[in-house]
């Protein structure tokens, strides 16, 4: 597998690196799919860096923090504005799920 510059430096330095966590939340898999692969080639990230979670499709398990180095969470088609009554099954459960995560992460 092909390591990016940043990780081949490290591990020249001896240091292990974790992983980066995307979560993404696109439910369009081609447009997800391509926002993935920007996200690795602008950020100079192996796919082998990554852990990926497409959150639309079952939610947010449970994450251990400790074991990720960065979160990187992509787009979504929803609004966080909308109100409530507007919002889809799906985005209500997006949301709680957040914010479970944001209280841990802060």
């Amino acid at each position: 597998p092909v390591l990016s510059t940043r990780w081949q430096l490290l591990i020249m330095q001896g240091e292990k690196t974790l992983p980066f966590l995307i979560i993404q939340l696109r439910p369009e898999d081609e447009t997800s799919g391509d926002e993935f692969e920007a996200f690795l080639r602008y950020g100079d990230i192996g796919e082998n860096e990554v852990v990926r979670i497409r959150a639309e499709q079952g939610g947010l398990p449970e994450i251990n923090l400790n074991k990720y180095s960065a979160i990187i969470v992509g787009g979504s088609p929803f609004n966080v504005s909308e109100q409530e009554e507007r919002k889809s099954t799906l985005q209500k459960r997006i949301e709680s799920d957040f914010v479970k995560l944001f209280d841990e992460v802060v």
